[in-house]
């Protein structure tokens, strides 16, 4: 009787386990169309769509409409709805803004190494003729595959991230197959003449040498004075200009800023 007790507490709370990322996930909303520009079944297709791509990439995808942009520019506007709504912090938002006439994507953590400022450019020119004919779900749609093929692409070996604000650039550090099978090699030659010269150190005669420290050993003792005078510094932050190169900074460029609840982000937009 008590093994069926603790086997019935062992299975409801590994259904309880189970259903914990259910509750979550339906916490978070996919599609958030405030404008009404969906019918009924285009959201389901974009939820579906966006549920695929979350499913795949373990990241956060999330659509907006708004007509009231609260006074903030689009940019402003997207980077909180994904701050301030509880979502991943990898991820991308697409919104379409009727309030600001744009439309704008926001990236988030990985995202922001895998969408590039080329290739959000690239994204919105997917999807950039339906959104102008009104035919909103089908340019979202089309944004929403053009991204799963740069993920499928994988992050540009020259990507960086370069700061507007500070000027600051973090560069994507990525290793090849044959870099990582040289380091191996590289790491056992090391390794292994290291443990040859041990062991032969060892094959040395056991016989013991002692120094005389006692009557070789010298100390000398010197004096010197420091007298500090007066420095004065002024220090004065010098933004750097984004590296040289095409596509309007460099082909790998991502350029992120700081949004208001203190998270990085990228993301670019168009008028509409």
């Amino acid at each position: 009787m008590r093994m069926r007790k603790k086997t019935g507490y062992l299975l409801l709370m590994l259904l309880l386990l189970l259903l914990v990322p259910v509750a979550v996930w339906a916490d978070k909303t996919t599609v958030d169309d405030q404008a009404g520009l969906f019918s009924q079944e285009e959201e389901q297709e974009l939820t579906d769509r966006i549920v695929e791509l979350t499913t795949d990439w373990n990241m956060d995808f999330v659509v907006v409409t708004t007509e009231d942009a609260e006074g903030k520019t689009s940019e402003e506007y997207a980077d909180d709805y994904y701050d301030y709504n509880g979502y991943a912090e990898d991820g991308a938002l697409y919104l379409i803004d009727l309030d600001n006439g744009s439309v704008w994507i926001s990236t988030a953590g990985k995202m922001i190494r895998y969408l590039t400022d080329e290739r959000i450019d690239v994204v919105i020119d997917a999807g950039y003729d339906s959104l102008k004919a009104k035919n909103y779900a089908d340019g979202i749609l089309e944004m929403l595959n053009e991204t799963e093929s740069y993920l499928e692409d994988g992050i540009p070996s020259d990507q960086y991230n370069y700061d507007t604000e500070t000027g600051k650039i973090s560069r994507y550090r990525s290793i090849t197959v044959y870099e990582a099978i040289g380091a191996a090699v590289i790491a056992l030659l090391c390794g292994g003449g290291f443990a040859a010269a041990v062991l032969g150190s060892y094959r040395l005669k056991r016989k013991t040498y002692r120094y005389p420290y006692e009557s070789r050993a010298k100390v000398h003792f010197t004096r010197r004075d420091d007298q500090f005078r007066h420095r004065s510094i002024t220090q004065r932050r010098i933004p750097r200009e984004p590296p040289s190169g095409g596509g309007g900074g460099g082909g790998g460029q991502s350029s992120v800023h700081t949004s208001g609840s203190g998270t990085s982000h990228g993301g670019g937009g168009r008028s509409l």
